[in-house]
Formats: C-alpha cells, sequence, structure tokens
C-alpha cells in the first residue's frame, strides 16, 4: 500500500512538473540589442517590439537578430524614441517574416526607406496619431503584395517618392496625413485594387503620381 501511495505521489510531483514547464516554455520572451540605444523582444504571442531612442541598425532579413523567430511574428510594435529604422539606408529587416503581420510605428520616427520593401506577408500599417515623418522613400513599401491599409499621421509634411506603393496589388485603403506635401512620380502604381484616394489640400506637389498603370481608378 505505501508502494502504491510513493509511486502515486510521484506521479502526481511529475505532472506538476511538467505543467510548470510548459508555463515556462510558453510564457518565453527572447530579446537583444538592435541598435546603439535599442533593444527588441520578441513576445510569446508573437509580438515583435522594438523600443528605445534613435536609429535602429542595418539588417537584411538573414541578418536581423529577429531571424529565427520570423515564422512566430505576428506583429511589430516601434515604440516611441525610434526615429528611424536604419542607419546607413536600404535595411530590409522585416522581409523574411513568415506569418502574416502588421506593423504599428510611433510619432518620433522620422523617415521610412526600404525597410518594408518585398514584406509580401504585411498586411496592415498604422502611425501614432500625429507624428514628424519626413520622407516615405521610392519603393519603400513596393513589392508588399499583402498590404491592405496603410495610415499615416497627421501634422506631419510628408513626401511620399517614386513608387512607394509599387506592386501593393491587395492596398484598398490609404489614410494621407493632413498636412502631406508631396506625391512624387506613380506613388500608387499598380495598387489594382484602390479605388479612391484623398488628396489633402496640403499637397503641393502631385508629379505623375495619379498614373497608377493597373489601379482601379
Amino acid at each position: 500500500m505505501k508502494i502504491k501511495k510513493k509511486i502515486w505521489m510521484i506521479a502526481v510531483a511529475i505532472t506538476i512538473f511538467t505543467v510548470l514547464l510548459s508555463v515556462t516554455v510558453s510564457a518565453e520572451t527572447v530579446s537583444g540589442a538592435c541598435g546603439e540605444n535599442l533593444t527588441w523582444e520578441l513576445t510569446s504571442d508573437g509580438e515583435l517590439v522594438i523600443s528605445g531612442t534613435g536609429s535602429m541598425a542595418d539588417y537584411s532579413a538573414t541578418t536581423a537578430p529577429w531571424k529565427d523567430y520570423n515564422d512566430k511574428i505576428t506583429k511589430v510594435v516601434v515604440e516611441e524614441g525610434v526615429t528611424a529604422l536604419w542607419t546607413n539606408s536600404r535595411s530590409q529587416p522585416f522581409n523574411g517574416i513568415t506569418q502574416r503581420f502588421t506593423v504599428s510605428l510611433p510619432s518620433t520616427l522620422k523617415k521610412i526607406d526600404r525597410d518594408f520593401n518585398s514584406c509580401t506577408n504585411l498586411t496592415a500599417v498604422t502611425f501614432s496619431e500625429n507624428g514628424v515623418l519626413e520622407k516615405v522613400d521610392g519603393w519603400a513599401f513596393s513589392g508588399c503584395s499583402s498590404l491592405e491599409s496603410a495610415v499615416f499621421p497627421n501634422n506631419a509634411k510628408t513626401k511620399f517618392h517614386d513608387g512607394s506603393f509599387n506592386n501593393c496589388y491587395a492596398l484598398t485603403s490609404v489614410v494621407l496625413g493632413d498636412e502631406t506635401e508631396k506625391l512624387d512620380g506613380r506613388v500608387f502604381n499598380n495598387c489594382r485594387a484602390l479605388t479612391e484616394i484623398v488628396i489633402p489640400a496640403s499637397v503641393v506637389q502631385v508629379g505623375n503620381s495619379l498614373d497608377v498603370q493597373g489601379a482601379a481608378f
């Protein structure tokens, strides 16, 4: 009888240990540095959080410090204080993400280079309501074939350069900030699902950005 009781207690202990171990694993986060004053953290629910101040270091899909977890990321959150997602430009740190994901950007972000170029699984981009975004580079979101919506900050004198949304086939909604200054050549080229866009009165240069070959309007 004592032997049976002992075996039962061991079994209970193993069960408890297994449960505790599973909780530890499910709650695990991974983190590290991604710039002189920036850090990254991937939570257990797939949220990649970039925080700190200043610019992120330059990465590609194969050198990004979260590259081993690209199949876990479902949301990228860049917190207030971050001013750029690159140091020397032409950085593409997110196009290795294999899950459909969204991006939330801070009011402190000043420029978007090709940070999201060819992110084929990116579905939505949002900014904090007000911001200082000065420039969206040519081809910034080019090739984001799953991108459905993009909302840019108000009170920012943003300039959109050539081909910013080139080949964003699924794009249906773009909200430009009410202080947007410039829409350069063919910003919305081949955005086949985009049927309407409101151009703010603040825009002083449109160029041929409404020459949107393949678009529905």
